[in-house]
This record gives structure tokens, C-alpha cells and sequence, in this order.
């Protein structure tokens, strides 16, 4: 069995995957004996065995040995096994339940960064967009386990992906973590900004996860992007936007001190988390204690739809 429904990707594929599951609950603590196993059942000649034993990983405890963490990278040319082995496993998205040792942390991306090379080889440079459902999401999900990482070869897809607004949705729970790229990043996230409908600023992308990705980058350049989106949601009474844009605004500080004029009227706006917002925000720009980015760009937020 070469590929297994992507509905039903948990489902146990191999008939005998269930007396492997029973022995791995009975070696318990032995680590090395599971460990083999593991590697084993990785290294099958049994697609289906092979499959299961991704799933099994998940019990086994504490971080991954290098000999199961290479047999799962070795599975990453598979295109179906790269798609569970990078998401379920690795992604922060997706709760991470693999935890490699910090040592091998750089085989590890190492490994993603040679399977993105072998993708764009075999589909061409914009196989972030590929049509082909399983080799994008192995793609995508490489490119932001790289961005969990702050690795800067994730950078140019990040990029192209913000540019071409190609699920540039999932973009923006990485790049905030890229400072060193602010020039780049920022227009296209103003860009972004501008496309928002005030009137409906939750949809299809939130403004809150632009506005949060300029605070995180904490570059000056920003300043003005956020008291733009400030000024346009304000006149149209967009409040869920004004408070965002001051707590994106509060996280610079003194830097941000030309937009006090701008703040004070919302001091007195008809929407009370404005207001404590605004007053939150005029602390932080006249003391210069800037409160520290908490990003709605996070993982633990749902995707937009």
C-alpha cells in the first residue's frame, strides 16, 4: 500500500501494528530496545508498517534518539510520510509532539531545508502553491518548521508567499521572528493592511495578525504602517482595530512618541478596551517602558478561514 487516505491518516494501516504497539507498552522505560524497534518498523520494506510506526513515535518518552529522528527524516522523499512526519511530528502549528534532543536540532533542519531543495527540484521554484495537495502541505509545513526556528532559509517563501498571497495566512505566524528582514517584510505586511475591510477586519485574515507581526519585528519602520491603520480605523469606528494597533504601537516605546498627538482623543472614545488601551499606550510611549510583544500570531490561534 503506496499511499493511505489523508481523512483517515491516524487509522492503523498494518494488521500487526497493534502487537507492535502491545510491545512497545510492555518494553516500557527500556528505551534502547524501543528504540530498535522503532527503527525497525521505520526502516520496513512495508509501506503500511512504516506508516504506523510515525504515530508510534509519539509514546515514545523524552526526546527522540538520533537513530529514530534519522529513520524519520529518511522517510521525508515519501511525499505522504514528509506530510505526517513534518506536521503531526515537528510543526509548532500543530502541537509538536516530537521533541528532538538540542544537538540534533541542526539535522534536523538540515534535513527539512534538503527535502524543500528535492520538492522545488522535481515541482519547480513555486511549489509552495503546487496544486498537488500532499507535496504543498509536506512543502509548507518544512517551510515553517524552519520559520519555528528563525532559520533564515525559510525567508524566501515567507516572502514570495507574502507577495503572491498565496496562503499567506500561515506566513504570518513566522515572520515576526525575522528583524534582520523588516525591510522587506514590512511593506508587504502594510500591503496587507490596506487590503483589510474595516468593516469586517477579522475576515478573511485578521488585522490583529499584521498589526501583531510589525510589533513583534519591533523595527521603527513599522511605526508608521500601525498609526496609518490607527487613523483609518478610528474614522471608521473599527474598534477592535484601534485597540490592536495601540498595543502594536505601545511595544515601541519612546520610538513611537509622534503618535502621542494621535492617541490622546482615544482617551475619551466611546469603546472602554479603546480607552485603556490608548491610556496603556501613552504610559508606554512617555516613560519609555514599552511592554514586551505578545503576538496574536502564536500557535495556539486558529487558522483564518
Amino acid at each position: 500500500m503506496d499511499r493511505f487516505d489523508p481523512d483517515h491518516c491516524w487509522e492503523e494501516h498494518s494488521p500487526i501494528s497493534s502487537v507492535l504497539r502491545t510491545l512497545h507498552t510492555a518494553l516500557g522505560d527500556r528505551i534502547a530496545d524501543r528504540t530498535a524497534l522503532l527503527v525497525a518498523q521505520l526502516t520496513s520494506p512495508d509501506a503500511a508498517t512504516r506508516y504506523d510506526a510515525i504515530a508510534m513515535t509519539e509514546d515514545l518518552p523524552g526526546s527522540l534518539p538520533r537513530p529514530v529522528l534519522t529513520s524519520l527524516l529518511g522517510l521525508l522523499p515519501d511525499d505522504w510520510a514528509a506530510a505526517r512526519v513534518i506536521q503531526g511530528g515537528f510543526s509548532q502549528w500543530w502541537g509538536g509532539w516530537l521533541t528532538n534532543a538540542p544537538e540534533d536540532t541542526g539535522l534536523l533542519l538540515d534535513a527539512l531545508d534538503d527535502h524543500m531543495a528535492t520538492l522545488r527540484t522535481a515541482y519547480g521554484p513555486d511549489v509552495w502553491a503546487t496544486d498537488n495537495p500532499f507535496i504543498r502541505e509536506a512543502y509548507q509545513e518544512a517551510v515553517m518548521t524552519l520559520a519555528d526556528h528563525r532559520d533564515t532559509r525559510a525567508l524566501p517563501d515567507l516572502i514570495r508567499s507574502l507577495e503572491t498571497r498565496v496562503d499567506d495566512w500561515r506566513v504570518l505566524y513566522g515572520v515576526g521572528g525575522y528583524p534582520q528582514a523588516a525591510d522587506r517584510l514590512v511593506p508587504l505586511l502594510a500591503k496587507g493592511l490596506r487590503l483589510i475591510d474595516p468593516d469586517h477586519p477579522h475576515a478573511p485574515i485578521p488585522a490583529s495578525l499584521y498589526l501583531s507581526c510589525l510589533a513583534e519585528l519591533k523595527d521603527p519602520i513599522a511605526i508608521p504602517v500601525i498609526t496609518n491603520t490607527l487613523t483609518w480605523a478610528d474614522q471608521h469606528r473599527s474598534w477592535t482595530v484601534v485597540t490592536d494597533a495601540l498595543k502594536a504601537l505601545a511595544t515601541f516605546g519612546l520610538d513611537a512618541q509622534p503618535a502621542v498627538a494621535l492617541i490622546h482623543p482615544l482617551t475619551n472614545a466611546p469603546d472602554d478596551a479603546v480607552r485603556a488601551a490608548a491610556r496603556a499606550t501613552l504610559d508606554a510611549l512617555t516613560d519609555g517602558q514599552a511592554p514586551q510583544p505578545k503576538p496574536e500570531n502564536g500557535y495556539a490561534q486558529e487558522p483564518p478561514h
